[in-house]
């Protein structure tokens, strides 16, 4: 009696339907060991096989998967086995938390994950390429994408850029040229660059195809060769700023003209080519799929052949017609090369049997990447659509404006030289003018060939005959988007100079009364802790303190907090309450806090944000938590308006625990609970047009993934510094989530005290790092502290006795901290304590 042979368990499908996912699947024997071990371990792996058993075997009528016949191979069938809604729906934990793990795997470095390290300061000037006036390199890597060089000869318009790809999926990249107003330009003399056979409607008017980006670094677990690719362009006349556009299978921010023909081409010759390569069983999987990959024929014959995706409405939509499209575009005769060049491989029994597979990759992926999935932090989980913007005034010239001490009104009648340095990106630059003492105006120094993205710190010297000091000013001009206008020096005192024996000292308190209003006091100093906090819904309870924050020029201060007994009405309703509410509000920061009160007269029953533009620009923004996480614009000093429709960005990412506004034009959030830095590109409209915050990171201790991220500070030069809870460090990145080398030794990451409780963490316009903590439980007041290090990271002094949660440091470096006690404002409404802290000189 013959044996009979047993088929695959539950367990066994459940584990090749993980394996197949584009972040898991690998053609290398080593690499594949891994990831398979990754899986078996993975927790929820059990409840899908569980949910495979149950469905039944896959039949033509149904089952764990539906058998459909989708073509053949020399008169074989090719059966593909379309995984049912209940099997795609079960894959979604278990392949979250088998990517986390493999994305952390040391040994699968460069093969299914990898560290992108931006540029510790931005771009910087390089030697010219002949015929262009000006040359840069690194631009900050977007989502995997880096621009290691761009060329421009501005008034020709000729522009050129080295890319490299280092994510593990082919982009398409288009290119549109804006005005001065942001407004799309149609370039008349355009000649179309999309490949013979391929649907026109891949371009727009405005919007220009310029080529397919292969993946240069790694794919399916196979390394490839480092690659550049040099796309140059012409640009129209009156251009102000260009956009390349990248477009592919990612999560949300879908396309159909951007991003078809990078997810068209991904699907098949990065995903399904190589299940069917693993399937069909070939010999040396890696060498044939590099093979396969390399021939530029077979290429375009897919990109031909993704016309189908031009119809899909959102990226789910992309996702499902992959789906049901890949079995029969490569069986049933849609990509002849392609099939022709497989079976010079394997034979056509065994081809015919892959396709069993054909269209897993794009079910595992639309799983993690769709409107259920869970963000894994893995390079696919980038948007479908990002930008990279290039313009005229990337460098560019920068002026230092001298001003007399207002408090004088004049230069020192000795005075004979004006003298500014400079320092940007470890360059350091001067310039010096003569200047007729008390008769001197406001004296403008020119520097010239400064890149737009470096922070440039300012230190002028006026000096007599005898070349005495007779007057000092420092200042810094952030790290920003354009070319700038003058930086204004204002002669004056110079702040504290920090060294080991600076201690910061109590100063003020907001108080309130009647008679006075919002108003500084000289006390008491603050006492209450974390033990203080009550989320109790009677009386007047302070709950949580959010953040604070301080605008550009100094003005003003804004911070959130939730608390009750704040007799408010949730925005959009006319009920007050008393039970715990989240609110905000601005004061001044100078001698009279009340002229700077501005307060929405609602509050939130969902955590909100308030924060200021930086330096070299203006305004503010809250985070609207109704609706969707939606950025809200608003001018310091003017009342808010709550009902706005408005926004300037949204975050997909339901709780965030700190947000600032980069100087880039981006606003940046971290997430505690999901471990990850969130990003968006600013660009106001209506709320159902507001541009998607990215998300990068993901749990993991490597660069480039966190650990309970709770605070982001932003040092001169632009780099975010990210404290983490978790990891108990500081982590530097650029504003993707890219670690940067800030700290010594091209280091992204600086480890922190393993016994303490950060809370938050601020930077100085000198870019000294000051971290807020407690020891213990954080029940005394002495045990807050307040420790200043250096730019570098290195420990210099620490104060104690700071009770607060969160921070914000002034131009002269005094601390604002939101303190955990509470007193009673306007309509006797809980307010929580906001307290002035001082450093002290050196003796």
């Amino acid at each position: 009696m013959a044996k009979s042979v047993e088929g695959p368990t539950p367990l066994d499908i459940a584990e090749q339907i993980l394996f197949a996912h584009p972040s898991l699947q690998a053609l290398d024997v080593d690499a594949a060991q891994r990831v398979k071990a990754a899986i078996a371990g993975a927790p929820g792996i059990n409840d899908l096989a569980t949910t495979i058993s149950r469905q039944g075997p896959a039949t033509e009528k149904g089952g764990w998967a539906t058998i459909e016949t989708v073509g053949q191979v020399q008169e074989k069938a090719a059966r593909a086995f379309q995984l049912s809604q209940e099997t795609v729906a079960a894959t979604v934990a278990p392949l979250a938390a088998a990517i986390a793990a493999t994305q952390n795997e040391a040994g699968l470095e460069d093969r299914l994950w990898f560290v992108i390290p931006a540029t510790a300061g931005g771009y910087y000037p390089v030697k010219t390429d002949t015929g262009f006036d000006w040359t840069i390199a690194a631009l900050e890597p977007v989502y995997g994408m880096a621009a290691t060089r761009v060329s421009a000869a501005v008034e020709a318009g000729r522009w050129s850029v080295d890319l490299v790809n280092y994510a593990p999926a082919f982009r398409g990249l288009s290119v549109e040229f804006l005005d001065t107003r942001g407004r799309p330009i149609t370039p008349t003399t355009w000649q179309s660059r999309l490949p013979a056979g391929v649907d026109s409607r891949f371009e727009t008017t405005t919007r220009k195809w310029l080529t397919l980006l292969s993946p240069s670094r790694a794919i399916s677990g196979v390394v490839l060769p480092a690659t550049t690719e040099t796309v140059s362009f012409q640009t129209p006349q009156d251009v102000h700023r260009i956009r390349l556009i990248f477009g592919g299978l990612g999560r949300d921010r879908w396309d159909a003209a951007a991003d078809g023909l990078g997810a068209g081409v991904s699907a098949v010759m990065g995903y399904a080519l190589a299940g069917i390569l693993l399937k069909a069983g070939v010999d040396s999987p890696p060498t044939v799929y590099t093979t396969l990959l390399g021939r530029a024929d077979l290429v375009q014959e897919v990109m031909a052949a993704s016309g189908f995706l031009l119809d899909a409405a959102d990226a789910d939509a992309a996702y499902a017609d992959l789906v049901r499209q890949l079995g029969p575009l490569i069986y049933g005769g849609g990509l002849p090369k392609l099939m022709d060049a497989l079976l010079e491989y394997t034979d056509a029994g065994r081809l015919a049997g892959a396709a069993q597979v054909v269209s897993w990759a794009a079910a595992g992926l639309g799983a993690s990447n769709g409107r259920d999935g869970q963000f894994a932090g893995d390079p696919l989980s980038a948007p479908g659509t990002f930008t990279m913007t290039l313009f005229r005034e990337m460098i560019g010239t920068i002026s230092a404006v001298v001003q007399a001490d207002p408090a004088v009104g004049a230069f020192p009648p000795a005075a004979k030289k004006v003298t500014v340095d400079a320092e940007y990106a470890g360059q350091r630059r001067e310039q010096s003018a003569a200047v007729p003492g008390i008769a001197t105006g406001e004296p403008e120094l020119v520097f010239d060939a400064v890149p737009a993205n470096r922070a440039v710190a300012f230190c002028a010297a006026v000096t007599g005959v005898d070349g005495g000091v007779l007057a000092r000013a420092s200042a810094y001009s952030p790290a920003g988007h354009a070319a700038r206008p003058g930086t204004r020096l204002m002669l004056e005192d110079e702040p504290v100079v920090f060294d080991a024996a600076t201690r910061y000292e109590f100063a003020a308190t907001l108080a309130y009364s009647e008679e006075q209003g919002h108003h500084w006091a000289t006390g008491p100093a603050p006492l209450a802790t974390i033990k203080d906090l009550n989320g109790g819904a009677t009386g007047h309870n302070l709950a949580a303190l959010i953040d604070v924050s301080l605008d550009a020029a100094g003005e003003f201060i804004g911070y959130a907090w939730q608390a009750s007994g704040q007799h408010l009405p949730l925005c959009g309703t006319s009920q007050p309450t008393d039970g715990q509410i989240h609110a905000f509000q601005t004061v001044s920061r100078r001698s009279r806090p009340e002229r700077g009160l501005q307060f929405p007269g609602c509050g939130f029953s969902a955590q909100p944000f308030l924060t200021f533009a930086p330096p070299g620009t203006e305004g503010g923004f809250y985070l609207d938590p109704r609706n969707g996480n939606h950025l809200r614009g608003f001018v310091p000093g003017q009342p808010f308006d709550p009902d706005r429709t408005t926004s300037w960005g949204r975050f997909l990412t339901p709780h965030l625990d700190d947000l600032l506004i980069h100087p880039a034009g981006y606003a940046v959030g971290v997430s505690f609970g999901d471990n990850t830095l969130n990003s968006v590109y600013l660009r106001q409209g209506p709320d159902a047009q507001a541009p998607v915050a990215g998300a990068a990171g993901g749990a993991g201790t490597r660069e480039g993934r966190f650990s309970g991220p709770l605070a982001l500070a932003l040092t001169p030069d632009g780099t975010l510094l990210v404290l983490e809870a978790g990891n108990r460090r500081l982590q530097a990145v650029d504003v993707h989530g890219n670690p940067v080398p800030y700290f010594p030794n091209d280091q992204a990451l600086l480890p922190l005290d393993g016994d303490a409780t950060y809370l938050d963490v601020a930077t100085d316009p000198g870019g000294h790092i000051l971290l807020l903590f407690y020891l213990g439980d954080g029940g005394r007041p002495a045990d807050y502290c307040l420790e200043i290090r250096t730019p570098d990271g290195a420990p210099l002094s620490r104060s104690t006795g700071l009770p607060g949660a969160r921070i914000a440091v002034d131009s002269r470096r005094n601390v604002f901290s939101l303190g955990y006690g509470k007193f009673s404002g306007p309509g006797s409404r809980t307010e929580p304590s906001l307290n002035l802290w001082v450093p002290t000189p050196s003796p």
